[in-house]
């Protein structure tokens, strides 16, 4: 385990789904400091002197302060992962959904952007040798609605479609072979849902940058690690 995942764990507390809906639904995407404290003091994280605990104390601290909501989402055959990364503040706070259950920890600022290149686990890759293509896909609305279940469905059926088993047989078999994950990344500001977009396919076969276009339209875009950092990076800092 790395320092920087061994010091969130050992902050890291959990709280009922619904409590944290109820926690990040006020304008500014948090609710007020001391009805915040009352929501986390009922899921029992007071300390003995009656107030919050530190882990608790810090993120109910930090989060009214969150300039910028990161959303990563990542999808592959079988599972997926949903964490959310509230930063710009003194203080960030990492978020991680799992069924009924969410995980929150403070971390430091200075470490999102090396909890992001762990969470999409993106190195080297090969290149597909293929020009972009458009074509007709519900993929982009299913990554939308965050929805698993469609976004595999809608990956499977990508990878049927004659026009891409024609342009990118290597990465069509890769899909059909369970070898893919599908990496999805968004920023807003907390009570906001415009904010940069970026979706990524990533194969055996090489990565493939995805463009919602119009109508259901989408562009499917042969790239190097290094051009999906280069969008990551600015998304995620104050570059």
């Amino acid at each position: 385990m790395s320092e920087q995942a061994a010091a969130a764990s050992a902050e890291r507390f959990q709280v009922p789904a619904p409590v944290w809906a109820e926690l990040v639904a006020g304008p500014n995407g948090w609710v007020a400091t001391d009805e915040a404290a009352r929501c986390l003091r009922a899921c029992g994280l007071a300390g003995a002197d009656g107030g919050l605990t530190p882990a608790a104390a810090a993120v109910a601290d930090a989060l009214p302060g969150a300039g910028r909501l990161i959303r990563l989402r990542l999808y592959q055959p079988g599972e997926s992962r949903r964490v959310d990364l509230y930063t710009g503040g003194a203080q960030a706070v990492m978020v991680e959904f799992a069924g009924d259950l969410v995980s929150v920890s403070p971390v430091a600022p200075e470490l999102v952007p090396s909890w992001v290149s762990a969470l999409l686990c993106l190195g080297p890759r090969g290149v597909p040798v293929w020009e972009s293509m458009v074509l007709h896909s519900p993929l982009m609305q299913a990554l939308a609605d965050e929805d698993a279940g469609q976004v595999s469905a809608s990956v499977r059926r990508l990878a049927s479609q004659p026009q891409t088993v024609a342009a990118m047989a290597e990465v069509a078999q890769a899909i059909q072979a369970d070898q893919w994950r599908l990496g999805s990344l968004r920023t807003s500001k907390p009570a906001a849902d415009d904010g940069q977009r970026l979706a990524f396919l990533d194969t055996t076969a090489g990565l493939v940058n995805l463009e919602c276009l119009e109508n259901g339209m989408v562009r499917l875009n042969a790239a190097r690690t290094y051009e999906i950092w280069n969008i990551i990076v600015p998304m995620i800092t104050d570059r």
